[in-house]
C-alpha cells in the first residue's frame, strides 16, 4: 500500500501512459483517442489534475524499456505526480513479472498505480489489496 504521508509530499496528479502496439494504430489513432478519454474521464471523476500524458507509439509491452514510459516513470520518481495511471494493464505491460514489479516500484517510491481495467489501484487500501 503506498503510505498516504509520501503521497502528500508530491505534486498531487495524475501521470498518464498510453501505448499502442502497431504503426498502423499509431498513424490512425485507433486506441491512443479511447485510452486518452478513459484516463481524462477517471481523472475528472476522482477530481484529479492530468499534469502529464505519455504516448509509445507502435511499441510492444514485452519490455518496459519504451522511451515514453521511462519519461512517465522519471517524472513520478522526481515528485512530479502522485499517480501513475493508464487505461489497460496490457498497455502498461504483458508481464506479471514487470507489473509487480512496478508496483513495488511504486510503494517504495511514494506514488500509486491505477490500471482502469484491471482491480489495481494502489491509492486505495483495497485496491492494493487487490494488487
Amino acid at each position: 500500500m503506498v503510505k498516504t504521508s509520501k503521497l502528500k509530499k508530491r505534486m498531487p496528479g495524475v501521470v498518464a501512459y498510453c501505448r499502442v502496439s502497431t504503426e498502423e494504430q499509431a498513424v490512425s489513432g485507433l486506441g491512443l483517442s479511447a485510452q486518452k478519454e478513459a484516463i481524462q474521464r477517471e481523472c475528472q471523476k476522482r477530481g484529479l489534475d492530468l499534469i502529464a500524458l505519455h504516448e509509445d507509439l507502435g511499441l510492444s509491452a514485452k519490455t518496459l524499456k519504451r522511451p515514453a514510459l521511462a519519461a512517465a516513470l522519471s517524472e513520478l520518481d522526481s515528485g512530479q505526480g502522485s499517480v501513475l495511471m493508464v487505461a489497460k494493464l496490457d498497455r502498461l505491460t504483458r508481464s506479471v513479472h514487470d507489473a509487480t514489479g512496478l508496483m513495488a516500484k511504486a510503494e517504495q517510491s511514494g506514488w500509486g498505480l491505477v490500471a482502469l481495467d484491471a482491480p489495481v489501484d494502489t491509492t486505495t487500501p483495497q485496491g492494493a489489496a487487490m494488487a
